[in-house]
């Protein structure tokens, strides 16, 4: 089961105040990803609720949802570098893109103190504090290549650098959209995909790996 998956793989117990779907799980997995690779590049990593206490709990939306709802204690991943501002990695939250209109990012990583500083003042991350943005899609069939203009045309309203495309599911089409646009992109990861696994997660600690230089 994939929930079992995730929570083994991220050492930490996973719950939803809401009714969630498996695409819901399938963000928490692109989320997973994102704290091995942080692991994997020596990060200190702890789990937070929204008070910014460290908790054992994982809560996650199963929706869109502002970083500053108390609507829930909704968690994330405190990712520390020594000598780096630490980063926050979210699922399901809003980010004011370059027009100032908010827009969903299923998995993001932005700076911690933005995220304190938005949890304080009821208001949303700007683009320009996204390390990591993850666009994931969950599907019993193939992608229509309308999801893939859609996400293309906020691509550069969220920032066009470290943006992802994931999906279990694709078709030739997507692949050779995404490839010309020069995304980094993924249309067969799933838990049983090894080397799509392998691809993903070590360009995320890449991102991370430069992050710890720059």
């Amino acid at each position: 089961m994939l929930l079992t998956q995730v929570q083994q793989g991220i050492s930490a117990n996973v719950s939803y105040p809401n009714q969630f779907a498996a695409c819901d799980l399938y963000e928490a997995f692109l989320l997973m990803l994102i704290v091995q690779a942080a692991t994997r590049e020596g990060a200190a990593i702890q789990f937070r609720d929204s008070s910014d206490n460290v908790t054992s709990l994982l809560v996650l939306r199963s929706g869109p949802g502002a970083i500053y709802s108390n609507s829930a204690q909704y968690s994330h991943a405190h990712i520390a570098f020594a000598g780096k501002a630490p980063l926050e990695a979210h699922v399901g939250i809003y980010i004011a893109g370059l027009s100032s209109v908010v827009h969903e990012c299923d998995v993001a990583v932005i700076g911690a103190a933005e995220a304190r500083n938005c949890r304080n003042n009821a208001s949303h991350p700007d683009r320009n504090s996204l390390l990591i943005g993850v666009e994931c899609k969950y599907y019993t069939s193939s992608l229509g290549i309308g999801l893939i203009r859609s996400f293309l045309g906020l691509t550069d309203e969220l920032k066009r650098k470290n943006r992802f495309f994931v999906s279990n599911t694709g078709g030739e089409n997507p692949k050779r959209i995404l490839a010309r646009h020069e995304i980094n992109w993924s249309t067969d990861l799933s838990p049983g995909q090894t080397n799509e696994i392998t691809k993903i997660r070590s360009a995320f600690a890449t991102i991370f790996q430069n992050y710890k230089v720059l």
